[in-house]
C-alpha cells in the first residue's frame, strides 16, 4: 500500500503556460497568498490580466493546483483568479505487440483561469492617456470606447 502511494504519488506533474493580455497593464507581482480563488467570474469591477493554463498529468492535489493558480496569478499582479475551463480529456489507445492489441485509455487535464486585478473604490487601474498638447484625457469620454473596454 505505502509503495503504491509513493509510486502514483510522485507521477504527478504540473505544467503552466502563463501569458498577459496584449494592453493589460503591466503591474508589480503581489503576494501569492493574498490571490482569491473564484469557481466563476465575480461581478464586481475588475481588470483583466491574462490567462493561466494548468496542464495537469497524474493526481496532484486540490491544494497543489491552487497554489499553481495563486502563484502564476500573482506574478502579473493579480488580487484574483477565476477558473473558466476544467477539463479532462480522455483518449483511446491501442498498442499491438507479440500477442495481439492491448487497449487502454490515455487521460489528460487542462485547467484555465483569468487573472485580474479589482477595481477599489476610488481606484482607476486604467490609466488616462496623454493628449497631444500633454493634458491627461480620460479614454472613457466616448461611450462607444466605454462599451468596448468595460467588463
Amino acid at each position: 500500500m505505502l509503495m503504491s502511494a509513493l509510486i502514483f504519488g510522485g507521477c504527478a506533474s504540473i505544467s503552466e503556460n502563463t501569458h498577459a493580455y496584449l494592453g493589460s497593464p503591466q503591474l508589480a507581482p503581489t503576494p501569492p497568498d493574498t490571490v482569491q480563488i473564484f469557481r466563476s467570474e465575480p461581478s464586481q469591477p475588475k481588470e483583466r490580466l491574462g490567462e493561466i493554463i494548468l496542464s495537469v498529468g497524474g493526481n496532484p492535489s486540490r491544494q497543489k493546483l491552487e497554489n499553481r493558480l495563486q502563484a502564476a496569478a500573482a506574478k502579473l499582479g493579480a488580487t484574483g483568479v477565476y477558473v473558466v475551463s476544467d477539463r479532462t480529456h480522455f483518449y483511446p489507445v491501442t498498442y499491438w505487440d507479440y500477442w495481439g492489441a492491448e487497449t487502454g485509455e490515455y487521460w489528460h487535464r487542462l485547467i484555465v483561469g483569468i487573472a485580474f486585478k479589482t477595481n477599489e473604490p476610488g481606484q482607476n487601474i486604467v490609466q488616462p492617456a496623454s493628449g497631444a498638447d500633454g493634458s491627461k484625457e480620460n479614454r472613457f469620454d466616448d461611450p462607444a470606447e466605454s462599451r468596448r473596454t468595460k467588463l
